[in-house]
């Protein structure tokens, strides 16, 4: 047995794999939290030895 879910848009329904789609999702949200994070943190300077 696979842990398959369904998702029914208008006529057409659509069959994905969970663990592939929790994947998926944490990709984005790494991708989104990087690009914040680099946006809000102080710009960095050039390291002086």
């Amino acid at each position: 047995m696979k842990p398959l879910a369904s998702i029914s848009l208008g006529d057409a329904s659509y069959t994905f794999y969970v663990g592939l789609g929790a994947l998926l999702l944490n990709i984005v949200v790494a991708v989104i939290a990087t690009v914040v994070v680099g946006l809000i943190s102080p710009a960095k300077r050039g390291a002086a030895a």
